[in-house]
C-alpha cells in the first residue's frame, strides 16, 4: 500500500471544495469513476509508482492521494466510486419522490433516513448488479461472495432477507423518530401523502378515530399505519435498488451523462451573448430536461397507476441508454476503423454496394438506441398528464389530479414501429458479416432497405415536431406498445448474435406478465366500484394483484427458477398482508 502521509489540511481542502455543492460531488464521483476505471492496464503499476513517488507533496490532490495506492488495486477502487456514486443519486433523488408537503417531506428529507434508505439500496443492488455482465465490471463482493449470492435458492434467500430487514429498520426509524411525538392529524397526512391513492373526508376521519382510541384498536391502528408506509417505501426501495444494479453495468453511459448534465448548464451559462439563446439555451434545457424527470418520479410513487406505469418508464430508459452506449461503440469501431485502417473501406476487394451499406451498417447500430432515447424524454412531458387524467376518470382521486400541468408533447408516430424498421435488418446485417464473400441479393436488399428505413425515421422526427400532441389517455396503449417492442428489440438483437436472450415460451411470459401488471391497476379500480365494503375491496384487491403474482411466477419458474421463486413469494406476501388487514377491518367494525 501507498504512504499516506499527506498533509491532512490539504486533503480535507480538496473534499471540501468537491462536495461543496451536489453537482461538484457529482462530477467529482463520476470523474474518478472514469479516470480509475479507463486507465490501461499496462500503465497501471507506473501511475502506482508516480503517485507513491509524490505522496509527499503537501498540496497532492485528493485524486493523486487515492493513486498511491498499489496499480493493481486501482479497478476495485473505481468500482468503488461508481457505486459511491449511484447511492449519491439515490441520497439525493429519494425526497423528490414523494410529496412536497409536511409531514411527508419532513420525514422522508431527513439525511439520516436518506442515509439509511441509500444503504439498503446499494446493499442489494451490488449483488443485482454482480448478476449481470457489463464490459468493464469489477465486483466489489469478494469472488467467494460472489458465487455463493448467485446461487437461484441464496438469492432469494438474500431478497426475502433483505426485505424484512428493510422492513424493520425503516418501520422502527419512522415510530422512533417522528410517529411518537406526531399528533393524530399528522399521521393521517404522512400516510395519505406515502400511500397511492388519497382516502374520503371518511374514511380520514375513521382513520383519525381509529388511531386515537383507548382500547386495542388504538395501538394495533398505529402499528399497521407505520407498517404500511414502511412497506410502500421498502418497494421503492426494492425498485430502485433494480434501477441501480442494472445502471451500475453500463458504464461509462451513467458517468458520461452525469459529466454532461454537470457540465452542459456551466457552459450554457458562460457562453457570450447571442450564442444558442443568448448563452442559457443549454442550461435550460438542461434543467428542464431533470425537472421533467422529477416530475414524472413524483407522479408514478403517488399515483396508483404509478406504481405499475414507473416499471415501464424505467425499464425502456434504461435499455435505451443500454442500446445507447451500444451505438457508442459502434460508432467509436467505425471511427477506429476509418482512422487506422481506412484500407478496409477503400479495398478494390470491396464493391460499391458493400461501401453504400457501411452507413447502413452504422445506422442500424445508432438509430434505435437514439430514436428510443429521445421517445421517452419525449414521454416525461407525457406520463404525469397520463396519470392526472388516469385518476381523474376514476373514484378514490390522488392528489396529483389536482394540480396543474403543462400541454403534454407530442409522442412520435407508432410508438417505436419507426426504429424497428432498423432493428428488422439487424438479422441481415450479422448474417452478411458472417459470410466469407458477401452475397449479392442480401447486400443489395440491405441497399435498398436502409435508406427507406432512415427516410421513414427522418419523417417520423420532423412529424413529431410539428404535429399536436395525442390525447393523454392513448398512454394506455403506447406504454405497453413501447415495452413489447423494446423486449422484442433485445430479443432480436441477442439472437442475431446467436446467443438467445430468453426461449420463446419465458419471452411469451415475460411480454404478456408485464402488460397484465400494467393493467392491474385498472382492474382493481373496477373491483372497488363493485361494493363499498373496505374489507371486500381489500380482499378483492390482494387477492386479484396477489393470485396474478402467484400465476405468473409458477409459470415463470418452469423457466427461470430465481425470478418465478420471487413472483411467487411477492404475490404470497401481497395475499397474506391483505388478509391480516382485512381480519383487522372485520374487528375494527364490530367494536
Amino acid at each position: 500500500m501507498g504512504r499516506w502521509n499527506v498533509s491532512a489540511t490539504a486533503v480535507t481542502g480538496a473534499l471540501t471544495a468537491a462536495v461543496a455543492t451536489p453537482r461538484r460531488a457529482l462530477a467529482t464521483l463520476a470523474g474518478n469513476s472514469l479516470l480509475f476505471r479507463v486507465v490501461p492496464d499496462a500503465l497501471l503499476p507506473t501511475i502506482g509508482r508516480v503517485a507513491d513517488s509524490f505522496a509527499d507533496t503537501a498540496l497532492i490532490p485528493f485524486v493523486l492521494a487515492v493513486l498511491a495506492v498499489r496499480g493493481e488495486e486501482l479497478r476495485l477502487v473505481g468500482a468503488g466510486f461508481d457505486w459511491l456514486l449511484l447511492g449519491y443519486l439515490v441520497y439525493q433523488l429519494l425526497p423528490r419522490l414523494f410529496s412536497d408537503a409536511d409531514p411527508a417531506a419532513s420525514v422522508v428529507g431527513r439525511r439520516r433516513f436518506r442515509l439509511l434508505t441509500t444503504v439498503l439500496v446499494c446493499v442489494f443492488a451490488i449483488p443485482i448488479a454482480d448478476q449481470m455482465p457489463g464490459a468493464f465490471s469489477r465486483s466489489v463482493l469478494p469472488s467467494v461472495v460472489t458465487s455463493v449470492v448467485n446461487q437461484s435458492d441464496v438469492f432469494v434467500s438474500v431478497l426475502v432477507g433483505w426485505i424484512l430487514a428493510s422492513s424493520t429498520l425503516i418501520g422502527l426509524y419512522i415510530h422512533r423518530w417522528w410517529w411518537r411525538e406526531a399528533t393524530i392529524d399528522e399521521r393521517v397526512a404522512f400516510m395519505d401523502q406515502i400511500r397511492p391513492g388519497s382516502p374520503t373526508d371518511e374514511q380520514k376521519e375513521s382513520m383519525r378515530e381509529d388511531l386515537s382510541r383507548d382500547n386495542w384498536v388504538a395501538p394495533v391502528s398505529n402499528g399497521l399505519g407505520v407498517a404500511s408506509c414502511a412497506l410502500i417505501l421498502v418497494a421503492v426501495c426494492l425498485f430502485l435498488s433494480f434501477i441501480v444494479g442494472f445502471i451500475g453495468i453500463l458504464f461509462p453511459l451513467p458517468q458520461v451523462v452525469v459529466l454532461v448534465g454537470v457540465a452542459a448548464p456551466a457552459v450554457g451559462k458562460r457562453l457570450p451573448d447571442g450564442v444558442i439563446s443568448s448563452g442559457t439555451g443549454i442550461r435550460n434545457r438542461a434543467v428542464d430536461i431533470e425537472m421533467r424527470f422529477y416530475r414524472v418520479l413524483k407522479y408514478t410513487s403517488t399515483s396508483r397507476k404509478g406504481m405499475m406505469v414507473a416499471p415501464f418508464f424505467v425499464v425502456g430508459t434504461l435499455l435505451s441508454m443500454l442500446l445507447t452506449l451500444l451505438s457508442f461503440v459502434a460508432i467509436a469501431l467505425f471511427v477506429f476503423i476509418a482512422i487506422y485502417r481506412p484500407d478496409v473501406f477503400l479495398s478494390a476487394r470491396i464493391s460499391v454496394l458493400t461501401r453504400w451499406n457501411i452507413a447502413g451498417y452504422l445506422l442500424c447500430a445508432t438509430v434505435p438506441g437514439l430514436f428510443s432515447l429521445w421517445f421517452w424524454v419525449r414521454e416525461t412531458e407525457r406520463v404525469p398528464q397520463f396519470l392526472q387524467d388516469w385518476e381523474r376518470r376514476r373514484p378514490g382521486t390522488a392528489s396529483v389530479a389536482e394540480e396543474s400541468l403543462p400541454a403534454p408533447a407530442t409522442r412520435p408516430p407508432g410508438v417505436l414501429l419507426v426504429p424497428t424498421a432498423f432493428v428488422s435488418l439487424f438479422p441481415v446485417f450479422f448474417w452478411i458479416g458472417r459470410q466469407e464473400t458477401v452475397p449479392f441479393l442480401p447486400n443489395a436488399a440491405f441497399a435498398v432497405a436502409w435508406p427507406l428505413a432512415l427516410g421513414l425515421t427522418v419523417w417520423a422526427v420532423r412529424w413529431t415536431l410539428r404535429a399536436d400532441p395525442q390525447p393523454p389517455w392513448t398512454e394506455t396503449y403506447a406504454l405497453p406498445g413501447a415495452y413489447l417492442l423494446q423486449l422484442l428489440w433485445v430479443q432480436v438483437l441477442f439472437d442475431a448474435l446467436d446467443q438467445p436472450l430468453l426461449p420463446t415460451a419465458e419471452f411469451v411470459a415475460v411480454a404478456v406478465g408485464g402488460v397484465v401488471m400494467f393493467f392491474m391497476p385498472d382492474l382493481l379500480s373496477r373491483t372497488d366500484r363493485t361494493t363499498d365494503n373496505g374489507t371486500v375491496q381489500l380482499v378483492l384487491g390482494t387477492g386479484l394483484s396477489g393470485g396474478v403474482l402467484v400465476l405468473f411466477g409458477g409459470v415463470l419458474y418452469l423457466f427461470e427458477q430465481q425470478l418465478g421463486l420471487f413472483a411467487v413469494a411477492g404475490g404470497t406476501v401481497v395475499i397474506a398482508l391483505g388478509m391480516i388487514g382485512a381480519g383487522i377491518l372485520w374487528l375494527d367494525d364490530r367494536t
